[in-house]
């Protein structure tokens, strides 16, 4: 999980015996939505949009290959399994596309924030030639098949780094 930039700890929450609640967000502004995941319908996620799961959810972070780390969008996906929910969380509005049997989208893939894994998934490159995909910001592209459903975000958290103001400190 480290190498996925996430930490190696995980908290647990557990009521007490008059209940309660904790509130959870993503770090960067966006919405969220809860996915139900079953042993037969499961999700794989974005590195960043995993926020929370219930204690049925298997989280296991995989290693996307070189293709991802030459692309600037993340060498690991997260494959999750088991019974529960999770709270996934976007940057941005969070839009869901139902994909019929056989219907393709292509979704660059800073883009990607779940889907279903009844849903072929392929990455490749946005450009003609690596070339012109490194040197064109394009970077990778998802291709994703149906039956399922795909969650994408509005905006691309990596490019929130690149035209983000820098911040300064100045002593007085």
């Amino acid at each position: 999980s480290a190498l996925g930039g996430e930490s190696f700890f995980q908290t647990t929450a557990t009521a007490g015996p008059n209940g309660g609640f904790v509130d959870l967000a993503m770090g960067l502004p966006g919405d969220s939505v809860i996915l139900r995941s079953t042993a037969t319908d499961s999700w794989i996620l974005a590195h960043s949009s995993w926020i929370a799961s219930s204690m049925g959810i298997t989280i296991d972070p995989r290693w996307g290959g070189m293709k991802s780390l030459i692309g600037g969008e993340g060498a690991f996906l997260i494959h999750t399994s088991g019974e529960g929910i999770m709270l996934v969380g976007a940057y941005g509005a969070l839009e869901v596309v139902k994909l019929a049997a056989g219907e393709r989208i292509v979704v660059d893939s800073g883009h990607m924030v779940a889907v279903n894994t009844s849903v072929k998934m392929t990455l490749k490159k946005a450009a003609d030639g690596w070339k012109n995909s490194l040197f064109s910001g394009e970077g990778l592209v998802f291709e994703f098949e149906g039956p399922g459903d795909v969650y994408v975000q509005t905006r691309n958290p990596n490019w929130f780094d690149r035209f983000a103001p820098a911040t300064h400190s100045h002593a007085r």
